[in-house]
């Protein structure tokens, strides 16, 4: 299947997100919060992680801004009664954080508030996924000055962020001359 898409993101439109890569353009169907971060990404590369939702009469490929979002939609999948399209709705309204909130608080009234979901698959949602939800554990914060801003620029040129935190932690930047620190570190990032 198709895991992820590095791309161009040539537009976004109400509901999906294109991207180009390899002269292809793919459009993934997006909830509001993911449409929103691929929106300030226009014209850049940007990685999309996707969901490819097969049937006998179509082929949806779904579109999200981190692994977290992912992960979250295909633990709502697991609830009967909730397909790609309502899973897509219910991330639009909260973050899966929020929803984790929800569910484990039993907060029928919290999950009645999105649209197009009953209160029998809310209280389905709720017995389905109690002390399920794993969330991946916080990404580790920014550094702080010239460090974040390499850090912050050679994360957008593709390299792996735990690459560069390795890179960072073992050689410290030498002057605050961004120009300078960023060649060195490129320099190191090719080893």
């Amino acid at each position: 299947m198709i895991r992820y898409i590095k791309g161009i993101v040539t537009s976004v439109s109400e509901d999906a997100v294109i991207v180009e890569a390899g002269g292809i353009g793919y459009e993934c169907l997006c909830g509001a919060a993911d449409l929103g971060c691929f929106a300030a990404q226009i014209g850049k590369t940007a990685t999309i992680y996707t969901y490819l939702s097969h049937k006998e009469d179509s082929m949806m490929l779904y579109g999200f801004s981190s692994e977290e979002n992912r992960s979250g939609f295909l633990t709502l999948l697991k609830t009967d009664g909730i397909g790609p399209k309502m899973a897509l709705k219910i991330l639009s309204a909260y973050s899966m954080s929020q929803i984790q909130a929800y569910i484990e608080a039993e907060d029928l009234s919290a999950l009645k508030k999105i649209p197009g979901l009953g209160a029998k698959t809310a209280g389905k949602l709720i017995l389905d996924l109690k002390g399920k939800i794993v969330l991946p554990r916080a990404a580790a914060p920014m550094p702080a000055g010239i460090a974040g801003d390499i850090m912050s620029a050679l994360i957008n040129m593709g390299y792996p962020e735990e690459s560069v935190r390795a890179v960072l932690d073992e050689h410290k930047p030498e002057s605050d001359d961004f120009e300078k620190e960023f060649k060195r570190y490129m320099k190191l990032m090719r080893g």
